[in-house]
């Protein structure tokens, strides 16, 4: 975890307007989510989740750093999370870290796919109120 965490934050990827924290600060992200494992007794299996929200060619890093905060915004009350937009790449994208340990009641990550499928609408939901191409369904990419 504490590689990913370096990965998301990578100042050569992003800039520092560009990340974000919920339930950490970005000095000692690593060590909080540890902390909240050790604290719950959930050091073992899935540390984190890792999501990259990509954008199609032409959005602005401010754009899609304005949707990746309405999404954290989804996330935030129960998890800990970086999130840092990354613009070293044609298309800029967005890295979501995610605690698999829920801080209000220690429980793990664990959604049904019904709970994801609408995770996705309000994703899809944002991304419309920006003017941007939607996630598509999985039937879409096959």
């Amino acid at each position: 975890m504490k590689e990913m965490v370096d990965y998301v934050l990578d100042e050569r990827k992003t800039r520092e307007e560009l990340c974000h924290t919920s339930g950490v600060t970005k000095q000692t992200a690593y060590e909080d989510m540890v902390f909240i494992k050790q604290l719950f007794g959930k050091t073992e299996g899935r540390e984190y989740l890792h999501w990259v929200l990509s954008h199609d060619k032409g959005v602005s890093d401010n754009v899609a750093d304005a949707v990746a905060l309405e999404v954290l915004q989804l996330l935030q009350k129960r998890y800990q999370i970086v999130l840092a937009t990354h613009i070293n790449t044609e298309n800029v994208h967005t890295h979501f870290l995610i605690n698999t340990v829920d801080i209000t009641s220690g429980r793990k990550f664990s959604e049904s796919v019904p709970d994801m499928l609408k995770f996705r609408e309000k994703i899809n939901q944002i991304l419309e109120t920006h003017g941007l191409n939607t996630i598509g369904t999985i039937e879409e990419f096959d």
